[in-house]
């Protein structure tokens, strides 16, 4: 039962650790309990956000520390699982139920995950369409320009070749008159 108690109690270190040190972008994601907001859209509207309340994963929220796990030895009026029997079983029911606590979690965070791959694979496919649709619109001003060239070449060679003919003209009318 002595090895028992140490490693509960290395255990529970290491869960109060975990929980209280685990942070992304300087957001606590097990202790804090902050509802996190991700912008998945292309507006500001509620339907292009994702949100979800952080974990709670300490010993408290779990429902370890309430019984007496304040520094981190679970006792139940003075005894601990290294002494009485009753407080043994005591802290397997509290272990067992902040097991089923965590699956349900995970149920939920696998759940926003999942909404997550929705989204990411909605803004890969749209980011492929709005890049092809710029594709296409960068191919039709570079037709439409080479048309207008064409356009101003061919007036540009007519333009010269009127002038050509207004030039020749007075001196047709010499020629007649001589």
């Amino acid at each position: 039962r002595s090895a028992l108690q140490n490693e509960f109690v290395a255990l529970s270190s290491e869960i109060e650790r975990i929980a209280v040190t685990t942070e992304f972008n300087g957001v606590r994601l097990i202790s804090g309990g902050n509802t996190l907001t991700l912008q998945v859209g292309f507006n500001s509207r509620s339907t292009s956000q994702i949100s979800f309340t952080g974990v709670q994963g300490t010993l408290n929220s779990l429902g370890l520390a309430g019984a007496g796990l304040s520094n981190l030895t679970y006792s139940l009026n003075g005894s601990t699982i290294e002494t009485g029997q009753s407080a043994s079983r005591l802290a397997l029911d509290a272990v067992n139920s902040a097991i089923s606590s965590l699956a349900a979690t995970r149920g939920v965070l696998g759940a926003v995950e999942s909404r997550l791959n929705v989204a990411i694979t909605s803004l890969t496919v749209a980011r492929e369409n709005f890049a092809a649709a710029e594709s296409r619109i960068r191919d039709v001003d570079v037709a439409s320009e080479a048309a207008e060239l064409t356009r101003l070449s061919i007036l540009q060679q007519a333009g010269a070749s009127v002038l050509a003919q207004a030039n020749q003209q007075p001196a047709l009318a010499l020629s007649l008159l001589s």
